[in-house]
């Protein structure tokens, strides 16, 4: 399992990291795990940065601060993903 941070996450461009080392790395672990978590405050939420790590389908869970329930989930609720 690996429980990836996240710089921003946007339901439509994914998951994304400010540095390209930082995205490189988290390509790798993402790769080489059967199973990714990842990690997303609200303001990270609907937001992008500059390297792209994968798309939203690539990961199983996201674990958040907003109550899963919240319409500003809307956009990832139908992706395949838990909500936490």
């Amino acid at each position: 399992v690996y429980f990836m941070g996240t710089c921003a996450a946007d339901s439509k461009f994914g998951i994304t990291a400010a540095i390209p080392e930082d995205g490189e790395v988290k390509r790798a672990m993402l790769a080489s795990s059967l199973n990714t978590i990842a990690l997303s405050n609200s303001e990270k939420l609907g937001s992008t940065d500059h390297f792209r790590i994968c798309g939203v389908e690539d990961i199983s869970v996201m674990i958040t601060d907003i109550p899963s329930e919240d319409k500003r989930l809307d956009s990832f609720r139908n992706m395949g993903i838990q909500l936490i």
